[in-house]
């Protein structure tokens, strides 16, 4: 199971796991095998089903938490996630992709400030994804600290390959500081970038009341 799961066979891959889980059913590795299957599948439900039950037989693994706190995040439960996550990361403050997804859990709940404070405590601990930068100018952003966001943003995009994303959003933000020929030049480029994933029309950047 874990094998065609890894191979990107997930449905097969969550078939087979769930066989082995029904061989062993205290064995949470098999549980959280099977619950990494389902989210690959695309069968949240199963999956967070899954990753409860290996958290449960499997309190000390960070892992477990972790994948169940995206699981949970995925699916709509927000304040569940919110804590899966931070579960995650009392038990492995270097879980950086814990520290990732609980930001994104906490800016889903408007909780702009909170998600901030995650992101930088982790790119202090060394996370430094691109997708995680993008947030971070995200938040600020939507926090109305608009000079660091476009600072953010443009050193964002000095690093190789660029994101699309904050290519445009840049260029939705720019316009509230009265640099709206820089704005142009920004979407501009991000059209050329990839002209099918950008929308046609600026919409400005609101800060968080």
């Amino acid at each position: 199971g874990r094998m065609l799961h890894d191979g990107g066979y997930s449905a097969d891959g969550t078939t087979c796991l769930e066989r082995a889980g029904a061989l062993a059913p205290r064995n949470g590795e098999y549980w959280y095998n099977l619950g990494l299957a389902g989210f690959r599948a695309g069968l949240l439900a199963r999956a967070v089903e899954a990753l409860e039950r290996s958290a449960e037989l499997q309190p000390g693994n960070a892992a477990a938490w972790g994948a169940l706190g995206l699981a949970q995040q995925q699916s709509g439960a927000l304040d569940q996630s919110e804590a899966s996550l931070r579960k995650a990361l009392d038990l492995n403050p270097r879980l950086l992709s814990a520290a990732h997804n609980l930001a994104v859990t906490l800016r889903k709940l408007d909780r702009a400030e909170d998600a901030l404070a995650i992101i930088d405590k982790a790119m202090q601990s060394g996370l430094s994804a691109p997708v995680t930068k993008t947030l971070r100018a995200h938040l600020l952003g939507e926090l109305g600290r608009f000079d660091e966001a476009v600072q953010s943003y443009q050193a964002l995009l000095a690093e190789p390959p660029g994101s699309i994303d904050a290519q445009e959003t840049l260029a939705r933000l720019l316009p509230q500081l009265g640099r709206g020929d820089e704005a142009m030049s920004a979407y501009d480029d991000a059209l050329q970038r990839a002209p099918t994933k950008c929308d046609r029309g600026f919409r400005p950047l609101h800060p968080q009341h």
